[in-house]
């Protein structure tokens, strides 16, 4: 008899252990590099842990991961199922293995799968006219022009259709080797037709500057998100299914730098200028009086780390102190735009006439395939001897291009708005009434704002206490989708600068791991085909966090600190 009840009990704890941990398979075990892989998670009355799905970033690219959760009621026994969803794409062919996971105190078991390579043959390869099929969303990928040179740009353009509702987008840019890849410009959106349906297009620029000759293969950027299947839009299925799409691979051929550009500073562009002035208009120079000459170097098709230094190195009868360069880059949305500006304050250490040399810039113009050159011309300026103290008399200042004197006026013969200090002493007087004018005018407004921004920090505050009331009232009758609306209200008051769509991207925003669970459990509610949800453990949390955020505000009695004095910054 005893043995008998050994036997039984061992038996129950079998169960019990064997119903404990987690159950994992795959939707396909042999896929190609281009499919996808949905791994599945099942879990009996588990903890409030999620998977940890970081194992698998090694060979697979994560998706998307959606959890739907069941309480069934069998024989007065209560039993909690949760089921994770986890669409993952190989990054690359070969025998791979899906990792053991962890789950809480449990571990999943590997799963072996093997991943075929996509095939190189032009003819399997879909062109622009076999994507503009029946999918609601593709991506065409297009590179401009066909060769270009080591460090020359070229247009690359991403371009994305679509007819269908896209949620939570996102655009991976590949590793591009060795090239360098540049987002030009701002996105542009518009509308086409094709085979009749009607597209939104989504447009993209970058320059690509390739860093090595050959051929250049310019993979295409992965984009994926959630899109709205409404065959799919029953009360047992998510409409919202995880895509992901690319493009096929363009190809890009790269010469090397022709042999007469070696040995001169390598600047492929289609057009470039140089300009030069100096901080007095004309010139005036005299020995031990700095003088700041500014040059800016403007190039297209290029970075500006590409363009070369133009300041010269040395000057005779100059001393010369250049500032660092000021650098930048820029775009048109089609193409670069860059400059270097650097500024050289010349000091002359003697008089008489003294050279600045010539300034030269060898560049390549991708346009005419040709090398060019870009000068400055030397010219000759006169410098004056320093001031002689025991007469008090100024030197006579002389012309850049000019080796005629100009005699300078006495000062006693001037008329008096050709005297400095007259204008000096006019021109502080002027400031003096304008300052006085705008504090008499700036002091009444002043208390004006004030008030104006108690004002709206008070509907501010009114506005929050009413969503509160409204969630607080959702999460006691268990309404998840009143809940939802409330929530998402109130994200928008206290993060208004920050995207918040779904439930899922407020959850980050809570301190609380709890508070953070339970906002997924009601996401999953809304869109994970869960059927029961009890609010009033959220809201107790959620009011516990509302209460603290209250609490270290800068006024303990807004609930949104400086929200409005920042929008009038």
């Amino acid at each position: 008899m005893k043995i008998s009840l050994y036997i039984i009990s061992f038996i129950l704890l079998c169960n019990i252990v064997f119903a404990a941990a987690p159950t994992v398979s795959v939707d396909h075990t042999q896929v190609s590099l281009d499919d996808r892989i949905t791994l599945k998670i099942v879990a009996q009355d588990s903890d409030d842990s999620n998977p940890n799905l970081n194992p698998l970033s090694l060979d697979f690219n994560v998706l998307g991961t959606t959890m739907s959760s069941e309480i069934r009621l069998i024989n007065n026994k209560v039993s909690h199922e949760k089921t994770w969803s986890i669409i993952l794409t190989p990054k690359h062919s070969g025998t791979l293995t899906i990792p053991s996971l962890s789950l809480g105190k449990e571990k999943t078991s590997p799963i072996t799968v093997q991943i075929a390579a996509t095939t190189t043959d032009p003819a399997t390869i879909p062109t622009q006219e076999s994507t503009q099929n029946k999918e609601p969303i593709f991506m065409q990928t297009t590179v401009v022009p066909k060769t270009v040179y080591e460090g020359q740009a070229g247009l690359y353009t991403v371009k994305i259709f679509y007819n269908t509702s896209v949620r939570e987008p996102a655009l991976a840019i590949p590793d591009m080797g060795d090239a360098k890849l540049i987002h030009m410009g701002t996105d542009t959106n518009q509308r086409t037709t094709i085979d009749g349906k009607n597209y939104q297009v989504l447009e993209q620029h970058y320059a690509v500057i390739a860093q090595k000759d050959g051929i250049l293969e310019l993979k295409s950027p992965l984009l994926q998100g959630y899109r709205l299947d409404l065959t799919r839009s029953d009360s047992f299925n998510n409409p919202w299914q995880p895509f992901h799409i690319s493009a096929p691979s363009v190809s890009l051929k790269v010469d090397t730098v022709p042999g007469m550009s070696k040995s001169t500073w390598w600047l492929p562009s289609t057009k470039i200028t140089l300009t030069d002035s100096w901080s007095d208009k004309p010139p005036q120079f005299q020995s031990g009086v700095p003088v700041t000459r500014t040059l800016t170097l403007t190039a297209q098709n290029v970075t500006a780390e590409q363009l070369p230094s133009i300041a010269p190195k040395q000057n005779k009868g100059f001393q010369l102190y250049p500032d660092k360069p000021v650098l930048n880059t820029d775009s048109n949305g089609f193409q670069l735009q860059a400059s270097r500006t650097e500024k050289i304050a010349y000091l002359p250490n003697a008089s008489g006439q003294l050279t600045i040399p010539a300034i030269t810039i060898d560049w390549w113009n991708t346009d005419s395939n040709s090398p060019k050159k870009l000068t400055i011309p030397a010219y000759t300026v006169n410098v004056a001897s320093a001031v002689n103290n025991a007469t008090g008399t100024a030197p006579t200042p002389l012309s850049l291009h000019n080796d005629t004197v100009q005699n300078i006026q006495p000062e006693n013969s001037r008329h008096w708005y050709q005297r400095p200090f007259v204008l000096l002493n006019i021109m502080l007087t002027l400031i003096w009434i304008v300052t006085v004018f705008l504090w008499w005018r700036s002091s009444k407004p002043l208390v004006m704002a004030k008030a104006h921004v108690s004002h709206h920090n008070g509907e501010a505050i009114r506005t929050m206490r009413q969503l509160r009331s409204d969630l607080k009232k959702a999460c006691q009758q268990n309404n998840a989708l009143d809940a939802k609306n409330a929530l998402l209200s109130i994200g928008k008051e206290l993060w208004p600068y920050e995207t918040v769509l779904s439930v899922g991207d407020l959850a980050e925003k809570f301190q609380q791991e709890k508070t953070r669970q339970l906002l997924q459990e009601l996401e999953s509610v809304l869109y994970k085909e869960a059927t029961v949800w009890h609010g009033v453990e959220l809201w107790a949390l959620l009011d516990e966090e509302f209460r603290i955020k209250a609490k270290n505000s800068t006024d303990p009695h807004d609930v949104l600190p400086q929200l409005y004095l920042e929008e009038k910054k």
